[in-house]
């Protein structure tokens, strides 16, 4: 446990971890587990076994989408739009059951949509950033311990439902883990480190310390590209002959 004592390694094993439960609260895992009954206790329409079997179709045509998006966007919008989307949903069936008294089809929508958006950053990216953030060194132990605690919340949160949801009622603990979901994406506005653009040993130089020289970097980066291209091809080449001049 030497590793603890590091920097570059207790910083993302605090930030991956406050990730997975901030994604059990959501109850991402509980709505895979406890479908059948969510859905009945949700006053849909539709027949939740048929539900379940949409669930199941949404989540993985949706992680097929997600596989690109994770190219072209950064880490932080997919998790923010992802934890709003997960916690707004919540909220809506939340109200939707403490309030309406019949069966429509508004469940399942929601919960098709909760699902899509869970796919884009709650399922997905605490088990993407734990290949980015840890260093190479020893990345393999820390992984194995990241994941061994996302296995005991997601069972602790399955275990624990039953009790919470006797305990507040359906609606309200669906309203909980709405009201979770967005409390947790605060955090990772503030905390989640965005790693689009740069590499494993500058990630690993983010969390030894060295974050200003990192982002003065990256932000001179952008500011040169965007002038190049505000001012066209001749900006371009007179930056190249500045940049040969200087060589020589």
């Amino acid at each position: 446990m030497e590793w603890m004592s590091e920097q570059r390694a207790r910083r993302p094993f605090g930030i991956v971890g406050t990730y997975f439960l901030i994604t059990q609260l959501s109850g991402v895992a509980i709505l895979v587990i406890w479908a059948f009954e969510i859905l009945q206790r949700s006053k849909s329409s539709v027949d939740p076994q048929v539900g379940n079997i949409i669930f199941g179709t949404k989540k993985v045509v949706s992680g097929f989408f997600t596989s690109s998006l994770d190219f072209k966007n950064g880490t932080t919008p997919l998790a923010l739009i992802s934890g709003l989307g997960v916690g707004l949903f919540c909220l809506v069936v939340g109200i939707y059951v403490n309030c309406d008294k019949n069966h429509y089809v508004l469940p399942q929508i929601c919960y098709v949509i909760y699902v899509i958006f869970a796919t884009i950053g709650h399922y997905t990216l605490p088990l993407l950033i734990i290949l980015e953030l840890y260093p190479s060194q020893i990345r393999g132990i820390v992984a194995e311990i990241s994941l061994s605690n996302a296995c005991f919340l997601i069972f602790a949160a399955n275990v624990c439902y039953p009790q919470l949801r006797d305990l507040l009622g359906f609606d309200n603990s669906l309203t909980s883990f709405g009201v979770c979901t967005l409390l947790g994406c605060l955090y990772l506005y503030f905390c989640l480190t965005e790693t689009k653009g740069l590499t494993l040993h500058q990630i690993e130089g983010y969390f030894n310390e060295i974050r200003p020289k990192l982002t003065s970097q990256k932000k001179k980066i952008m500011q040169n590209f965007n002038r190049n291209m505000a001012y066209g091809p001749s900006a371009r080449n007179m930056n190249c002959y500045v940049l040969r001049s200087k060589i020589n």
